[in-house]
């Protein structure tokens, strides 16, 4: 019998790499990883547990995650030997090396390197500010979900990433290695926080001249890898108008952790049909009680799936369809609960 292998799902990790010094603390009832753990469930596999504080949790999730599949990860309360699943921070040696490489500093430097156009600079005072600030987006070292975004000049702490405000008009996630890359569409907020990831099982989702994106994506990677010896990496990138023109930005910044990409593509292997879209959506975004959503056809795979339980904070869902038609009327049975969600529904108009 193979060793079951325990994980703590530190979906804080880039939290933790603004942290100036390594803490070995866990907690696995921080604000993101309790909001978002019982992906695990869903997403790893048989020989795989989950550390938890509250082993109800697991109870909680059975019924709901085998309905659909075979097994249900398993879980534990024992903290020794934990593997660390999101992203290894696990030593500080480790948590420096990741600090290093998930840096918008590094992707920013990188970006020089390879001589992209640039759009951003570091700023060290406040006299590297720009006098419009409005015209700008500041952020952080690090951040997860737009978290890293600096909503107020009263917040700025000094090294800072200057960057100019574009109009952007399709953002992209890419997760590449030496054997090969995926290219999915990614969906954020106008505050830059992630709201779900399209995928297409016949053609990546890339229309804007895809060729020069692929051939730069693979400098990037090499790029990394020559630096920073990566394996796997998750490459963000988006194209914009500017003067009535499309351009293409190459490099964002990186992930070398698990991502919300990574979330739907093993939903996809497992549920998926030819279109597929998961979704996070805030619980108080929603005008009525929650009930389970849920239509999925494991024959067919076809429908939809709540994988979080009507209590929890962030509510997400897979949708997957034979047909762009259906996967936009699923969409629009969760676009009609909403209070007010137009990043969803520009999407829903756009495939």
């Amino acid at each position: 019998m193979e060793e079951v292998k325990s994980y703590f799902a530190n979906f804080d990790f880039d939290i933790s790499l603004l942290n100036s010094k390594y803490s070995k603390d866990i907690n696995p009832n921080s604000k993101y990883n309790k909001n978002l753990q019982y992906l695990f469930f869903w997403t790893a596999e048989e020989d795989e547990q989950l550390y938890v504080v509250d082993k109800s949790l697991h109870t909680r999730y059975q019924s709901k995650v085998m309905a659909y599949q075979s097994f249900i990860p398993g879980v534990t309360r024992n903290n020794d030997h934990l593997y660390y699943w999101w992203g290894d921070s696990s030593t500080e040696e480790k948590w420096s090396y990741e600090k290093e490489v998930n840096s918008k500093f590094t992707s920013h430097v990188i970006e020089k390197e390879l001589g992209f156009s640039i759009i951003s600079r570091i700023g060290y005072q406040s006299s590297d500010l720009p006098e419009n600030l409005k015209e700008y987006i500041l952020k952080k070292d690090h951040g997860f979900s737009g978290q890293g975004v600096v909503k107020s000049a009263v917040d700025i702490k000094y090294p800072i990433l200057i960057e100019e405000k574009l109009n952007r008009k399709v953002d992209y996630g890419t997760i590449i290695n030496s054997k090969g890359c995926h290219t999915f569409r990614n969906l954020v907020d106008q505050h830059g926080q992630y709201v779900g990831t399209y995928l297409d099982k016949c053609k990546d989702n890339y229309k804007d001249n895809y060729k020069a994106l692929e051939d730069d994506l693979y400098k990037i990677f090499l790029k990394y890898k020559e630096k920073y010896d990566v394996v796997n990496l998750q490459i963000d990138s988006f194209s914009y108008y500017k003067d009535e023109k499309l351009f293409l930005r190459p490099l964002c910044e990186v992930n070398h952790r698990k991502s919300m990409g990574w979330i739907t593509n093993k939903l996809n292997i497992k549920f998926g049909s030819k279109f597929s879209f998961f979704v996070i959506i805030p619980k108080h975004k929603f005008s009525n009680v929650l009930t389970d959503f849920s239509n999925y056809d494991v024959t067919c795979k076809e429908g939809m799936i709540q994988l979080s339980l009507p209590n929890e904070s962030l509510q997400s869902f897979f949708i997957t369809s034979e047909t762009t038609v259906n996967l936009k009327k699923y969409l629009m049975n969760i676009s009609q609960e909403l209070k007010e969600h137009l990043e969803l529904d520009a999407f829903i108009s756009s495939i």
